[in-house]
């Protein structure tokens, strides 16, 4: 799985709003133009539009601490099992300052989620 496709994977467990234009071109958002190319899944963060090729969730911690907090929801109802193996990864990457091992956690944890959910 590659970058992109993992931080596409963390922005939609987030619940990023999210568009695939069928041709380039650009929109205004708030009087702002805003570029987009055809085929790219874009997703709108923090008021602008982001293509998934430009997602930071791998390299920046104000990014990625959103889906550091939703993986958390709920963890008091995992099994120590689950907890040890889906949880403990990501709070060893958040204490080891390991922006890389907090990444991989995440994306390991929205894997197991999205095969478990109901």
């Amino acid at each position: 799985m590659s970058t992109t496709e993992k931080n596409r994977l963390i922005a939609d467990f987030i619940g990023y709003e999210n568009n695939i234009y069928k041709e380039t071109g650009s929109i205004v958002v708030d009087s702002v133009n805003h570029w987009y190319l055809k085929d790219v899944k874009h997703y709108y963060i923090g008021g602008e539009w982001c293509a998934d090729y430009n997602l930071e969730f791998h390299m920046d911690w104000n990014w990625i601490v959103e889906a550091v907090g939703k993986c958390f929801v709920g963890e008091a109802e995992l099994s120590p099992e689950q907890s040890k193996k889906y949880i403990t990864p990501i709070y060893t990457g958040l204490c080891n300052l390991d922006i890389v091992e907090t990444h991989s956690a995440v994306v390991e944890f929205i894997k197991w989620y999205n095969e478990n959910k109901n």
